[in-house]
């Protein structure tokens, strides 16, 4: 008689843990080494080349938060990669659309068209908060280029916007290792506290920009 299935099924799930921590002590040494450089080159990505419609900026913020909770990132060196290689990628994004205008963005003229709208009616207040919406961050920066937006303006509306939004993702994947792991019940309670309010906070802002509609012109 062979040996019973609830009996593999038990030891195969008591493995799974032992599985995923021999994993994370395998990579970790990799991720300690080259990944704040991986995250900048990803931030930097997503504006530059148009590698947002792949990978999110928000995936690998989140899990770069997550990763400074459990150790294997540093913050200040994680905080510093990922605010410089996202203004690096958006300054790129930014001249592409300059030079190049139309033709790079041809294949996106419906989406051009909405933001271009809503630059125009929200003002440089929009370069604070689009990053908020992944399809939105990706081009938008090609956009205000195409767009002969201010230099000066952009660079320094886009900074700041670009720190609160690194800052926030950071914080919302370190709350969620807490909210996961947390050994106390105050510090967790804290930790899901702290989560909920971040993400509610994203979450509308999120809604409050992806739903705007262009200015039309007067009949």
């Amino acid at each position: 008689m062979g040996p019973d299935k609830t009996t593999i099924l038990s030891e195969v799930l008591d493995r799974i843990p032992v599985a995923a921590a021999v994993a994370v002590d395998f990579v970790r040494p990799w991720l300690q080494h080259y990944g704040v450089w991986v995250l900048a080159a990803g931030l930097f990505g997503e504006t530059f080349l148009f590698t947002g419609f792949v990978i999110p900026g928000f995936a690998l913020l989140f899990t770069s938060g997550y990763l400074i909770a459990d150790g294997a990132f540093s913050p200040l060196p994680t905080l510093l990669a990922a605010w410089g290689g996202a203004i690096c990628g958006d300054q790129g994004g930014y001249w592409l659309g300059y030079l190049l205008g139309n033709r790079l963005l041809a294949k996106r003229q419906r989406l051009v068209e909405r933001l271009r709208g809503m630059l125009e009616r929200e003002g440089p207040w929009l370069l604070l908060l689009y990053h908020y919406v992944p399809e939105f961050r990706t081009i938008f920066p090609a956009v205000i280029g195409s767009s002969r937006f201010n230099l000066r303006r952009w660079m320094l509306f886009d900074t700041v916007g670009v720190f609160i939004w690194v800052v926030a993702i950071l914080t919302l994947g370190y709350t969620a290792h807490g909210v996961l792991l947390a050994g106390g019940l105050v510090s967790r309670l804290f930790s899901i506290f702290t989560f909920l309010v971040i993400l509610f906070i994203t979450w509308r802002i999120y809604l409050a920009i992806s739903r705007r509609e262009p200015v039309t012109a007067a009949s």
